[in-house]
C-alpha cells in the first residue's frame, strides 16, 4: 500500500515539478546526500529497542592460551547490524529529490515522504529541480 501511495505522489510530483535552470555543484550535492544519509541512519538507530543485545567477540585464544570471552552490546552498536542498516539507507535515498529553497535559493535535498508515509509538508517551501534521471542518481552519490 505504501508503494502505491508513493507511486501516486511521484506521478503527481511529475505533473507539478518546477523546472529550474541552474548548475548543481556536485561536491555540494555529495555533502547533502551524506548529511541526509546520516540523518536516515540516526533515525533507524534511534528506533532500535535498547533492550536488544547481541554477543560479539567470540571465543578466541589470547597470547597466553586463555580463552577471551565475548561481550554483550546493544544490537544498534554491532557491526553486523550497522552493515545491514547501511544497505537499506541507499534505498531510502530514492525518496529524495534535489530542490532549491524558495526563500534563499540554496540547494537542498527533500524527502518526498514524511515518517508516516505522507507527502512532506515542506514541499511548498522549495522548487523541485527536475533532472534527466528523475533524481535516481542520488543513491550513488
Amino acid at each position: 500500500m505504501n508503494r502505491m501511495r508513493a507511486l501516486i505522489y511521484y506521478i503527481s510530483l511529475l505533473i507539478c515539478f518546477t523546472y529550474v535552470d541552474s548548475k548543481i555543484d556536485v561536491d555540494e550535492l555529495k555533502c547533502l546526500v551524506c548529511e541526509a544519509s546520516i540523518k536516515e541512519l540516526e533515525g533507524v538507530l534511534k528506533s532500535v529497542d535498547p533492550s536488544k543485545k547481541i554477543d560479539v567477540g567470540g571465543y578466541h585464544l589470547d597470547k597466553e592460551g586463555n580463552y577471551r570471552s565475548s561481550k554483550t552490546i546493544s544490537i544498534a552498536e554491532s557491526e553486523t547490524y550497522l552493515s545491514e542498516v547501511m544497505d537499506t539507507i541507499c534505498d531510502k535515498m530514492e525518496n529524495y529529490v534535489r530542490a532549491t529553497s524558495k526563500s534563499n535559493g540554496t540547494l537542498t535535498l527533500l524527502n518526498l515522504l514524511d515518517s508516516a508515509g505522507n507527502m512532506n509538508f515542506q514541499m511548498s517551501e522549495v522548487d523541485i529541480i527536475q533532472d534527466d534521471d528523475l533524481n535516481k542518481s542520488l543513491p550513488f552519490y
